[in-house]
């Protein structure tokens, strides 16, 4: 059995900390980086910037060149701000999703190939956004937020886990919306995006 280092580059909505991608990766790279970022402002619009830790996928050595990460910011017209070197908390809504992918999905599981990874990560966002109620945003889910619209979960649906149980009426009621679909026609607010590489 070969073991593999996998990157996971994530990236959240600073306003209302919804996480537009989370991807796996064998090779945290400035390509890699920029392709997340190419496909995540296809699919939620333009921000006006865009949080980064410090990392080499992100920023250059040299002071006058830019990463393909930079030339893909500076290509869309937006402002690249970056985090104080070794101060995570300076991008600590990325650092909270990045605990908490590791507390709520990874901690524990053995994924066989990237895809897994990849449709177990996809999974949890799908949760993370829309049915997981959220204490820093007044026990809101985090769609509510983003996007405008409300969410409704009833009893056990939506809930990662769990969802034999939701299905069982012995359980009592359970139902939940469908997921809001993310394009720029259903983001409220065009709001700074960070994007830490875990």
């Amino acid at each position: 059995m070969y073991t593999y280092e996998v990157y996971i580059c994530i990236v959240i909505d600073d306003y209302s900390r919804y996480a537009l991608a989370a991807v796996a990766g064998l090779e945290k790279t400035t390509e890699w980086t920029a392709q997340v970022a190419e496909q995540t402002v296809q699919q939620g619009g333009v921000p006006d910037e865009i949080v980064t830790d410090n990392g080499r996928e992100f920023t250059s050595v040299w002071e006058d060149s830019l990463t393909k990460f930079g030339q893909l910011l500076a290509k869309l017209g937006i402002t690249h701000v970056t985090c104080a070197p070794y101060y995570p908390q300076g991008n600590g809504k990325a650092e909270a999703l990045i605990r908490t992918l590791n507390r709520e999905l990874l901690q524990g599981q053995t994924f066989q190939t990237l895809e897994e990874l990849q449709a177990a990560l996809d999974h949890f966002l799908t949760y993370y956004n829309h049915y997981r109620l959220h204490s820093g945003l007044g026990w809101q889910v985090l769609a509510t937020r983003f996007t405008g619209r409300t969410v409704s979960v009833r009893g056990l649906a939506g809930i990662l886990g769990p969802e034999p149980m939701a299905a069982d009426p012995r359980w009592g009621l359970s139902s939940c919306d469908p997921p809001i679909t993310i394009t720029p026609a259903t983001v409220r607010d065009r709001c700074a995006l960070a994007l830490p590489a875990a």
